[in-house]
Order: C-alpha cells, then structure tokens, then sequence
C-alpha cells in the first residue's frame, strides 16, 4: 500500500504502533544515541515531508546522545503506544545516568501533554522498556522493562514496582488484565491484583 524509508547513522528500531482503526501510525527508534520520533498515514512521502514530521525527542526533553543501546539487541530503549488518534504516550531509557523519561505527547499539535516525568531507576545500563501498553478501561498506561520493573503511569502519576526477577522478552498484554511474557525458553503470566492495603500490584 506504501512505503516509509528510514536512514541515519547507527538505528535501533523495532515496533510499529498504529491507533485502533490503523488509519495512523508511529514509530520511535534510537539513531546513535539520538531518540526519534516519527508519525505517518498510508501515503508514500518523500523525503522533505518525512523531515517536516520527525520529532527529535532529545531536543524536546533536553537531554544528551550518551545514550548506547546493547549492540545484539533491536531494542532502541524507547518504546510508544497511543492513547487516542492523535495522542502518544512516550517512555525511553537514558542508560547514560539510568533514568528512565515518560510523557504524553499530541504529534498534531507538536507539543507535551502535561510535563515529563523523570525517574531513577537504579538498574543496569542495559536495562530498557521491552514494551508499553495502553488500558483504555482505566486510562493507565503499563510500561514494562526488560529486567522486571513495571511503571504504571496515568496523566496525573505513576507507580514504580518490581514486578519479577525475570528477564522478560516478548509480550503481550491480553484483554487488559493478563499480561503474557516470554522468559528464557518459559511462558510467564501476570495480572495485577489489589493487596491489603488496596493498591494495584503486578504477581
């Protein structure tokens, strides 16, 4: 139907993410150190429409390109989802001082949504966000990282926990209770319950 073409100096790039009807579509990707965002529809663009539509994210948020990215692995440690047509939600890894950034983002009015959240996450460099996920019955997004720790993040907050001790992969999260993970060669099944003191935790 068409084509999107991408180029740089050294991309990291995995996931395409499209809203519900799949009429839009966005991608964030990591070029040498330099995370990028990018939005699109079903139109073959050239090269000067692509410019005008991609975002520089470091410039948006202020930081550096110190951020190196584990050479085996596709993950640009940033991931997005969207949270209605015209709205994304943003989480990246600046692996430099291992904190880890989230915001909303409007890509059609070209600004922030409420302010940047910046949180320590005292992990390893190699660490990063394998996945986000946005639940439309709550209106929270769960972002999941590789090593276990799980954001859940609304407009107004976020929670930070350590889900598991596990190194997850692959995930999926499965009609907005049941999140589905790979791990090594098993299958891992979360869901997330209410503990005694009425707080939502990922078991």
């Amino acid at each position: 139907m068409f084509e999107e073409k991408f180029a740089g100096n050294y991309i990291k790039m995995k996931d395409v993410e499209s809203n519900a009807n799949s009429t839009k579509f966005a991608v964030v990707f990591n070029d040498d150190g330099v995370f990028k965002l990018r939005t699109f529809g079903k139109d073959t663009r050239n090269p000067e429409e692509i410019k005008q539509s991609e975002v520089d994210l470091n410039e948006l948020i202020g930081i550096d390109d110190k951020t190196m990215a584990v050479s085996n692995f596709p993950d640009p440690f940033i991931t997005c989802c969207f949270v209605d047509d015209n709205t994304l939600f943003i989480n990246l890894f600046y692996n430099f001082d291992c904190t880890h950034y989230h915001f909303y983002y409007n890509f059609e009015e070209g600004n922030i949504v409420n302010e940047v959240v910046k949180i320590p996450m005292g992990t390893s460099k190699k660490n990063f966000p394998y996945k986000c996920f946005f639940n439309d019955e709550t209106n929270e997004v769960y972002s999941i990282y590789r090593q276990g720790q799980a954001i859940t993040a609304k407009p107004d907050g976020y929670t930070l926990e350590k889900m598991t001790d596990l190194d997850l992969g692959s995930m999926y999260l499965f009609k907005n209770k049941a999140l589905i993970a790979r791990s090594s060669s098993d299958i891992v099944f979360f869901k997330i319950k209410k503990n005694e003191e009425g707080q939502k935790k990922w078991v």
